[in-house]
């Protein structure tokens, strides 16, 4: 299988060993509105999806989330650490 997921870029391989409970490494994913197929994708980036409630809002505030992190990466490095100096 040559599949990829559409999401994280894993293949079938990687993906399974995201597999917590041996199931196959892909699922189907669906939309909840319509019920219609969308794809394949790994059990991890499905649930995510469905965590966030396949809410296209929520996804790009955890993209700018995750963003302004690394933009302030070593600020909060250097602030944690001196936190635990004290």
């Amino acid at each position: 299988d040559n599949h990829i997921c559409p999401v994280c870029n894993k293949n079938e391989k990687q993906a399974k060993g995201n597999n917590i409970k041996n199931r196959p490494a892909w699922c189907a994913d669906h939309d909840h509105k319509s019920g219609l197929f969308r794809g394949w994708l790994c059990h991890k980036c499905n649930t995510a999806l469905g965590l966030l409630g396949d809410n296209i809002d929520a996804l790009s505030n955890a993209i700018d989330y995750l963003k302004k992190f690394e933009e302030t990466r070593a600020t909060t490095q250097l602030l944690n650490s001196e936190i635990l100096k004290s």
